[in-house]
Parts: structure tokens; sequence; C-alpha cells
């Protein structure tokens, strides 16, 4: 049931790429650079200095290695 539900899902996104132009350049833009938003994200609750935030900090850290 799940396989099938993400199937449709997947279909459904292939079937509108290059419909919607902005959102094809939306999407590639994401794709290739929010993973440095995240690490500059870290970097900022890193150097905020709170004992919360430097613990999300280490978990994130933990979750992606």
């Amino acid at each position: 049931m799940i396989l099938e539900t993400d199937y449709k899902w997947f279909m459904f996104i292939n079937e509108i790429v290059s419909s919607y132009p902005l959102i094809d350049v939306l999407m590639i833009f994401f794709a290739e650079y929010v993973q440095y938003a995240f690490v500059l994200l870290l970097f900022m609750l890193w150097w905020r200095n709170n004992k919360n935030d430097r613990v999300i900090v280490f978990q994130a850290l933990f979750a992606f290695s």
C-alpha cells in the first residue's frame, strides 16, 4: 500500500516536470544549494552559545554521520 502511494506521488511529480518552469528552477536551486544553508544554520546555532542550540547541533551531526 505504501509503495503504491509512493509510486503515485512519483508519477505525479514526474508528469508536471517542465510544465512549470519557475518551479523547476526553484527545485534545482534547492537541490544544489540547500546543503550549504544547512551547514550555515548549524554554525549559527553553535555560535549563539546556547546549551539547547548546541544540543541540536550535536544531534544533527550525529544524525548525518
